[in-house]
Parts: C-alpha cells; sequence; structure tokens
C-alpha cells in the first residue's frame, strides 16, 4: 500500500509522464487517498471551475480511506515535531503524512518539505521518473 499526496493525483489528472509511469512502474500496489488529500483535490476542481466527481471517475483504481483517531495522533506528533524544530509544513501535509507514518507506509508525492519528518518514506515520483 501507498499514500497518495494530493500532489501526484493532480499531476496523474493532468497527464504528468512522471505520475503515469510511477503508475506504470507499480502495477500491483495498492493506492489509497486519504479524505484529507480528496478534500485538496475537490477544493482545486472547485477553483478552477471544474466538476469535482469527475475526479472519482479518473481514478478509479485509487481507494479513499477514512482519517482515523490513529491518523490523527500521528499528525499531532509530526506537528509538535516540526514545531520543535521551528519548522512548518501546511497542516493538510501533517494531516496526510501522520496517515503513512502511522500505516508504516511511503508517501508519492512531488510535494516539497514532507522530507522535514524524520522517519516518513517519501517516493518523489518527479525525483524517480523525470531527468
Amino acid at each position: 500500500m501507498k499514500v497518495l499526496d494530493s500532489s501526484y493525483c493532480a499531476d496523474f489528472l493532468r497527464g504528468r509522464t512522471s505520475a503515469k509511469e510511477y503508475r506504470l512502474a507499480h502495477p500491483d500496489e495498492s493506492f489509497v487517498l486519504t479524505s484529507v488529500g480528496c478534500y485538496e483535490l475537490y477544493h482545486g476542481a472547485v477553483k478552477e471551475g471544474r466538476d469535482p466527481v469527475l475526479i472519482d471517475d479518473d481514478l478509479p483504481w485509487v481507494e479513499r480511506l477514512d482519517y482515523t483517531r490513529s491518523h490523527a495522533l500521528e499528525g499531532a506528533r509530526i506537528r509538535q515535531e516540526l514545531e520543535e524544530q521551528g519548522q512548518r509544513i501546511q497542516h493538510p501535509e501533517m494531516m496526510i503524512a501522520g496517515v503513512a507514518q502511522s500505516l508504516d507506509v511511503p508517501l508519492v508525492t512531488a510535494d516539497g518539505g514532507f522530507e522535514r519528518i524524520v522517519g516518513l518514506d517519501i517516493d518523489n515520483h518527479r525525483e524517480m521518473y523525470e531527468s
């Protein structure tokens, strides 16, 4: 299982080569998108005047994952750790990282900032598949 960040999904929906290649390189992997990630994608669609329901239609291979108490606890731990280091990332990113950390699975993203989180396993499709 891999947790998808909205940045990966947005790249995939826009047809970015690195996102497509990442998906093709992991045909037997299960991918999940958190409810927080769904919110981010839906917001982007609404902001651009597109129908957010089409996002679900265009990502049928992605399972939806509800945000749980253990995800929230790990996200809160991540936030505290970053604040103690004088660093911050956006709240949704800390929440999504909390999901990946609590499940002990990689986070697929192209967003910077996640590398500040100690122990988070990150697959950056842009770094992996773009030269």
